[in-house]
Parts: C-alpha cells; sequence; structure tokens
C-alpha cells in the first residue's frame, strides 16, 4: 500500500510530529516553516514524480483507499529531492484505520454480536491485528457468490536470473491468483539483480469469468536499462528459436487471448539489464476483458540493478 508524497519546501524540518487527515483545515506549507500540527495530503509545487520511487498511483486524498482492504503491509515512502543533508524519522510512523460496522445478514450461535460489533467500530492503529479484528466483527463468510460474466485473473511469477530457472515450488510463487486490482497490490514480484544480467518471469492470464472472452494484453515496453528482450508463448527457461514469439504485440498492446471459462495461457517475460547500477523498473503487464473493458487486472515484475 501506499502513503502520500509530499515536497513542501527547502526548509530544515526538525523535531516535527506530523498528522495527514483528509478532515484537516489547512495544507502543508510551501513557502514557510512547517512546524507539529496536523495537514491534509499536500502535493508540493516542487514535487516531481518521475523521481520518486515510491510505487504509483499516487492520490492527494487518503480516501482514495475508501472501500479497499486494510489487510497487508503498508509502506512509508520519504524522498528528499534536496542534497547535502540527511534525516530520519526517529519516533517511527502509524497509521489509524476507521471501520464501520458491518451489516449482520446472518448469526452464528453462542456469540456475544453487541460485544464483537463495539470492537468493530472503534479506531485501530495498524499495529492492532487487523486480521483478528474481522473475525471479531462476525462478518458471515461469503459462500455461493455469482462468478462474474467477464473476469481476468493474472498471475506472477520468478523464473529466475539468466538460466537459473525455480520451477513453482518455493521460494518463488505465484503471486496474484484470485486477486483483481489494477495496482499491483500482492500481485507483485520484486528481484534484485546484477547490473547486466537478465531475468525471466512468466505470467498466466485465467478466465475467471462464466463466459468465453477475449482478453488484450498492454505490457511494458521497458527503458534503456531494462530491455524487454523476448515475451515467448509458454513458459521457458530459456530461449526456444521454435516458441510463438509474443514480443512486438506485447510491447503496442495488440496482444490477445481467446479463453473459454476456466481456460487459461502462459507465457515468457525475458529482460535484460544494462550496466547501470542502483535503478528500479516496475513492469506492467494489464489484462482487459475485450466484453468488459472495466474488467482488469495487473501484475507486475520489479527489478533493481545492483
Amino acid at each position: 500500500m501506499r502513503a502520500r508524497r509530499v515536497d513542501p519546501s527547502s526548509l530544515d524540518v526538525n523535531n516535527v510530529n506530523l498528522t495527514f487527515d483528509d478532515a484537516a483545515g489547512s495544507l502543508l506549507p510551501e513557502k514557510t516553516q512547517i512546524t507539529t500540527g496536523s495537514y491534509r495530503p499536500t502535493f508540493g509545487a516542487t514535487a516531481n514524480a518521475v523521481d520518486f520511487n515510491g510505487p504509483a498511483p499516487y492520490s492527494s486524498v487518503l480516501s482514495s483507499f475508501n472501500g479497499t482492504s486494510p489487510i497487508g503491509t503498508w509502506s512509508l515512502y520519504v524522498f528528499d529531492d534536496l542534497g547535502g543533508d540527511s534525516g530520519s524519522a526517529v519516533g517511527g510512523w502509524s497509521l489509524n484505520i476507521t471501520t464501520n460496522a458491518p451489516t449482520i445478514t446472518s448469526f452464528l450461535e453462542g456469540r456475544s454480536w453487541g460485544t464483537l460489533l463495539a470492537v468493530a467500530r472503534r479506531r485501530m492503529l495498524l499495529t492492532a491485528s487487523l486480521a483478528s479484528l474481522l473475525a471479531l466483527s462476525g462478518v458471515p463468510e461469503a459462500h455461493g457468490q455469482e462468478t462474474p460474466s467477464f473476469q481476468p485473473d493474472g498471475w506472477v511469477k520468478l523464473c529466475g536470473l539468466n538460466l537459473g530457472c525455480t520451477i513453482d515450488p518455493l521460494p518463488h510463487p505465484w503471486l496474484g491468483k484470485d486477486v483483481y486490482n489494477t495496482t499491483g497490490r500482492r500481485q507483485t514480484v520484486a528481484v534484485d539483480i546484477n547490473e547486466g544480467e537478465g531475468v525471466r518471469f512468466w505470467i498466466t492470464l485465467e478466465n475467471d469469468g462464466a463466459q468465453t472472452d477475449t482478453f488484450g494484453v498492454q505490457g511494458c515496453t521497458g527503458t534503456r536499462v531494462f530491455e524487454v528482450n523476448r515475451v515467448l508463448l509458454g513458459k521457458h527457461k530459456r530461449q526456444d528459436p521454435g516458441a510463438e514469439d509474443l514480443t512486438r504485440r506485447y510491447k503496442r498492446g495488440t496482444l490477445t487471448f481467446d479463453l473459454d471459462a476456466g481456460e487459461r495461457v502462459a507465457f515468457t517475460l525475458n529482460i535484460i539489464t544494462h550496466t547501470v547500477k542502483g535503478m528500479t523498473y516496475r513492469c506492467r503487464t494489464e489484462f482487459t476483458s475485450q466484453s468488459d473493458p472495466t474488467s482488469q487486472d495487473v501484475v507486475v515484475a520489479e527489478m533493481t540493478t545492483y
């Protein structure tokens, strides 16, 4: 998950305690000293998203997280765009999450619902066990939910560096199965790679919808440091001259697959790095239902050279 990106001013910030709240009365000051207090999330006028290493997308309101699950790893990214000094968050940071009590439509015998719902209404710190909160809130398990008509499901796993692919088991599991979003959350594989090496990822697309569908694939195009070398149909641990080459269609966004309900297809993404250290690249692969373009899924292969 993401915290907000702020680039407020060139003045030093020392011994302050900042609270970001959509309901706060003011933004962070641009030209005057920042002091302890509550502020609305702020995009500075000099903010440059190109230089910032935190994962996109960015938003200027915390309410953009409304309706999403709080369970998972939350990260705070800090970027200093002026050189000559350094700093740290001495007191650490925390996140307050407000949850609404669910509407109970069925009850399980032997539970004290009044007590449990009171717990669910409380404001919790991130350090509390959110999984336990949901269990105590008495939310019934969902059974028999209707399968959507059109739903792509992308998975991704690290095959390996150069020719060192490791097939399915740990430490390189598949990520993203039955997870649907366009941010890559819980669908991102990250790897550190020696500059000049190559890396392979396996990507699977499954039709999780109830009907036959055609899915478009928009892949990443690479950079001068991270070159999309080959995209081959099937799972390959090395280059296979006999495999169908999908590279051009993958990069141009013209690659499509026709899949029956429950059918899946896999392909291999091969990226070569060039001799620049300390660079990070997030290669997004976006799947879109052509029957319902609002139904999408995204997997991400993230690489950092050292």
